[in-house]
């Protein structure tokens, strides 16, 4: 039971899992706002421009229609089929320009600028029927089945009760020239447009506050997953405590050796260590070149008295510098007197009191 649990997606996605969903494409977007960005900006475009367009469009129809217009061009087959071409590609060229800049308009504030090619890759789970049966009944799945046959009802009711009232004119339409025709058809289709995309609107956003709670949904982790993604980012503990070990034996190791060349080693006598050198014609003021408490203590110890560096005992001394200064850096200046004293007393020892180095 508790492993169970312990694979249950309970926790938040983590923002690399985050960013390896986007990098993959994988993103809340609701084709919904699609949709409506399209149908919206057609609408927009007819409300500014589309007399003038209905009156192009039946200009264009009415003259592929007049076969004697046409033998008057005396124009060939070939030429003649590039002029219709030529005709529709201006008359449909506003949508070519209007929709790609639409839906680019309808993506970008709900998944910002992504490219992305790993989509276009092929797959075999999106042309494998047991993948896409079981897409078809995943929660997924049977929620756009839902929305889809909710959109079939709703839109069929749209265009019932708007075309219903209108039915008893559709048999006086044949008394009518054709641009008369074009026109009402062009206001009636203008109605239903209308209304549908009002209530599609409606759907875009429940379907994209739906999006954006299954997105989430299916991104959740399990606690598994957020331990694996923790060694994956951050390595294996056990891995990075081994990493550190070697790299304090390595820095102890290269600190002893530079007990042999102190000055004096200071000391608490039995707590903590603390080796300074000092060289004039090189540093401005005394350097802490090992320090060590403990077992450390007794060995910067040993290796001081194998190799003829002073041991000196003044434990607030040796505590101050044990606690305030790092390896490699000098004292500081409230102890400068302090240790000037002990370095006299040293160099006196040692018989060498005037390059502030002891010939040892």
């Amino acid at each position: 039971m508790a492993e169970q649990s312990a694979q249950e997606k309970t926790l938040p996605a983590s923002p690399r899992k985050r960013q390896k969903a986007r990098d993959d494409g994988q993103v809340a977007k609701s084709r919904e706002v699609n949709s409506v960005m399209l149908l919206g900006g057609a609408l927009g475009f007819f409300v500014l421009f589309g007399g003038s367009w209905m009156q192009t469009w039946v200009r264009t129809m009415q003259e592929g229609l007049d076969v004697f217009s046409i033998f008057e061009m005396d124009l060939g087959w070939s030429e003649l089929g590039r002029h219709w071409m030529k005709n529709v590609l201006v008359l449909f060229s506003p949508f070519m320009i209007l929709f790609p800049v639409l839906a680019i308009a309808a993506g970008l504030p709900q998944v910002g600028f992504q490219i992305t090619t790993k989509v276009l890759i092929p797959k075999a789970s999106r042309i494998s029927p047991a993948a896409g049966l079981k897409r078809l009944f995943s929660a997924s799945g049977f929620a756009e089945s839902l929305k889809s046959l909710g959109k079939i009802v709703l839109i069929g009711w749209i265009a019932y009760t708007t075309v219903q009232p209108e039915i008893p004119m559709f048999p006086l339409l044949c008394k009518r020239p054709l641009g008369g025709v074009l026109s009402y058809s062009a206001f009636l289709a203008f109605k239903l447009v209308i209304r549908v995309w009002v209530a599609l609107v409606f759907l875009a956003f429940l379907d994209y506050l739906f999006q954006r709670w299954n997105f989430e949904r299916e991104l959740r982790m399990t606690k598994q997953e957020v331990k694996e993604e923790a060694k994956e980012t951050d390595g294996d503990p056990q891995v990075k405590a081994r990493v550190r070990s070697v790299q304090m034996n390595l820095a102890r190791r290269r600190m002893m050796q530079e007990v042999p060349s102190a000055d004096v080693v200071i000391t608490n006598p039995d707590h903590v260590a603390v080796a300074l050198r000092y060289e004039r014609d090189r540093e401005m003021a005394p350097l802490v070149v090992a320090k060590g408490a403990g077992a450390l203590c007794e060995r910067i110890k040993q290796i001081a008295r194998e190799h003829s560096v002073p041991v000196i005992e003044k434990p607030p001394l040796a505590r101050l510098l044990y606690r305030q200064v790092e390896l490699g850096r000098e004292i500081p200046v409230e102890v400068y007197r302090v240790v000037a004293e002990i370095l006299s007393y040293v160099y006196r020892l040692k018989g060498n009191v005037t390059d502030g180095r002891a010939d040892g």
